[in-house]
């Protein structure tokens, strides 16, 4: 433990969610940004302030073995799923694609197919609090759309996004802060 470092803290006052073909190599954490993403990497647009990124897990939970001679002897973890949820805000192609996996009609609307897919990206969210920046790289998770979206007259329209974090076969994520320092 690093003890108290108050410069490791971050308000994630304003971010952006980033998104690439699967296994795309993490972007810059650093420099990205929505108007400048970078080779392979496209922002996803406006999301939600009120109803920001959200990590959730399920699963994961510890299970003790005893011996006959000793208790608590071992200890197993269940399987962990992890999920990403985003509250996009632009009504978009890209967008709508990545909640039904859709088609453009010819007069311009949006085609939802009977039975929808997710589409399998790269992800990596991008924190900001002033100058400080702090980064989550998820490479491979699968998209569709979460909950129903709603009509609310006192709020922005969102397209709740779902993401289940998928394993590669080195990782499940990685997080980018300043306060991380490589093993010397």
């Amino acid at each position: 433990m690093a003890g108290m470092n108050a410069a490791n803290v971050i308000i994630p006052g304003r971010g952006a969610i980033f998104l690439a073909p699967p296994l795309t190599v993490a972007p810059d954490y650093l420099t990205i940004t929505p108007e400048a993403p970078g080779v392979d990497w496209v922002s996803l647009g406006h999301t939600s302030k009120d109803n920001t990124v959200a990590l959730s897990k399920e699963g994961g939970e510890a299970e003790t073995h005893d011996s006959w001679w000793a208790s608590a002897l071992a200890v197993i973890y269940g399987a962990t799923k992890w999920n990403v949820t985003i509250a996009a805000l632009q009504m978009e192609a890209d967008v709508l694609d990545l909640a039904f996996n859709g088609t453009v009609d010819t007069d311009g609307g949006y085609i939802v197919p009977s039975q929808v897919e997710s589409v399998d990206k790269a992800m990596f969210v991008l924190a900001l609090q002033g100058t400080k920046r702090m980064g989550l790289y998820l490479p491979k998770v699968s998209i569709t759309l979460g909950d129903a979206p709603t009509f609310d007259p006192t709020k922005m329209f969102e397209i709740p996004l779902a993401a289940a974090v998928l394993a590669d076969e080195n990782m499940l994520m990685k997080w980018y802060h300043p306060g991380i320092v490589a093993p010397i």
